[in-house]
């Protein structure tokens, strides 16, 4: 619950996203920006700018002027917003005239989105409890990063996505950060799927993608891997709006997003490097290099400040302040340990074929529902096909533990639900097979971070946070794999209800 006490910052922090978010918005929409190309930027500035004001007062060690700083940096921002109310409002409109003509798709995705909001403003006390108890020796250094010295108990761990759990932050600090990571997937999702199918198609699959059952788990969580997933879904759609046409908005975005993808553990930056590498060739392929020079001081002073950026989302800071003080140079929290792969090309094979099964993820009652109606449930059967096939074969490579799985996980530990291994996979095949060439590099370079995951990180069941980002940017693909030819009303609708089940039998269970 919220106490009376926080409502100052907590207005404070609503002051702010409304002018980060709202008013970015709508500076994005006069920009060119289709209506959701504008909703996931406004929704990744407003992370974006909270994170980076808070990861410099921190690094600075004036976090008691944390939320005069928010105040601050709203100022400026109503600039950009400024007369806003009849042209927002004139977007409101449409939003709700969309929603019209889609009425179950809108259903299901407001449905997410209000649970998302209200489940966080009251958190479980032991899984916040636990992650707040976990970083209170950070927190309590307050003296700046520099110097890092001897005496502080614990090493900087990536601060991108973590800062939002700080005890000076508003309260509601985390609920907004989720719920603009949960936002900032689905239009993101939708502005992609755009690209490739029509809008009854491209709300079809943003629900399918909002509905993943790990996704509606992660909306509630105070270290939510929505974050870097969303981050690294709007760099796409940064680099997409960049090589359809350059400009630097895009490209300052493109920028700004792939360092602050940037997530925690000692594979922090794979993911970065990955978008990294697909950017640089899309857009070398497309524009070359002439188009991104910068040719006046208007665009010096944008190059400028989006190393800024950059110099805070890379983390540099705090690596540079662990490394200072003999300690590893990237703090890992204790839901970030990393145990490697040291069986080679076979321990990543293995992995490849255990991560492939854990995607086969359906609801345990069906499991439970089988085995009452034909006596022998789907899950005992690809146990017993994994432990004749694989296990022999590999006999425990790449991996920590004995390897075993259920339907029945507990919440850090649940899959994507049914589309992950029936749609998503299948959508990232097919695009990289016959999909056109920007399609068929962003459906390569995911499987490239794939491949990487299986082959540097030993399995072990936690290691599921890491393909979240997999699956949240591979979603959109399902609009090209999925033609409207071949998926018609009445497919697209039983879609939509299984999105919708799936996400009731999250949020119940």
């Amino acid at each position: 619950m919220i106490v009376e006490s926080a409502w100052p910052a907590n207005g404070a922090l609503i002051l702010f996203a409304g002018v980060a978010g709202g008013g970015g918005f709508i500076y994005f929409r006069r920009q060119g920006c289709t209506l959701s190309e504008a909703a996931a930027y406004g929704c990744a500035a407003f992370l974006m700018s909270q994170a980076w004001i808070g990861q410099v007062a921190f690094m600075a060690g004036v976090t008691r002027y944390y939320t005069l700083f928010l105040l601050l940096a709203a100022l400026p921002g109503l600039k950009a917003a400024r007369r806003p109310t009849g042209y927002f409002f004139g977007q409101m409109s449409e939003v709700v005239g969309f929603a019209r003509r889609y009425p179950l798709a809108a259903a299901g995705l407001l449905t997410g989105w209000g649970y998302t909001a209200l489940a966080s403003i009251w958190p479980t006390p032991r899984l916040f409890g636990s992650v707040l108890a976990s970083l209170a020796p950070l927190w309590r250094h307050s003296g700046g990063i520099f110097p890092f010295g001897p005496h502080t108990a614990t090493a900087l761990p990536v601060l991108n996505h973590i800062v939002f759990l700080a005890p000076w932050q508003p309260p509601l600090a985390v609920v907004f950060a989720n719920l603009a990571a949960c936002l900032a997937v689905g239009f993101g999702t939708y502005a992609l799927s755009r690209r490739y199918a029509w809008p009854p198609m491209a709300i079809t699959v943003t629900l399918l993608v909002v509905s993943m059952t790990r996704l509606v788990h992660q909306g509630i969580t105070a270290h939510s891997e929505l974050l870097p997933a969303a981050a690294s879904l709007t760099a796409l759609l940064a680099l997409y709006r960049s090589v359809e046409r350059p400009r630097e908005l895009d490209l300052v975005m493109l920028a700004a997003t792939i360092g602050y993808s940037v997530a925690g553990g000692r594979l922090c930056f794979l993911m970065p490097a990955v978008l990294l590498g697909l950017s640089v060739v899309l857009l070398a392929r497309r524009h070359g290099v002439r188009p991104w020079r910068p040719t006046t001081s208007r665009q010096t002073g944008v190059a400028f400040a989006t190393v800024a950026i950059l110099i805070v989302f890379s983390q540099a800071g705090p690596v540079s302040a662990n490394l200072a003080a003999d300690r590893t140079w990237i703090g890992n929290t204790p839901w970030d340990r990393v145990d490697y792969n040291e069986d080679g090309i076979g321990g990543a094979v293995a992995n490849m074929a255990r991560y492939s099964v854990l995607s086969i993820d359906f609801p345990e009652f069906v499991d439970r529902s089988c085995r009452w109606l034909f006596g022998a449930g789907p899950l005992a059967g690809i146990k017993r096909l994994y432990s004749v096939t694989v296990a022999p074969a590999f006999d425990g490579q790449g991996s920590t533990m004995a390897f075993d799985w259920t339907w029945a996980a507990p919440h850090s530990l649940v899959w994507f639900g049914p589309m992950g291994f029936l749609l998503v996979f299948p959508s990232v095949v097919v695009a990289f097979w016959r999909g056109p060439y920007r399609l068929k590099s962003t459906a390569l370079a995911l499987w490239v971070y794939w491949i990487l995951v299986c082959l540097i990180v030993a399995w072990r069941p936690e290691n599921v946070r890491l393909m979240t980002r997999f699956f949240v940017c591979s979603g959109f693909l399902m609009a090209f794999a999925l033609p409207p030819w071949r998926l018609r009303r009445n497919g697209r609708t039983l879609l939509q209800l299984l999105g919708i089940l799936i996400m009731a039998h999250a949020i119940l269970y």
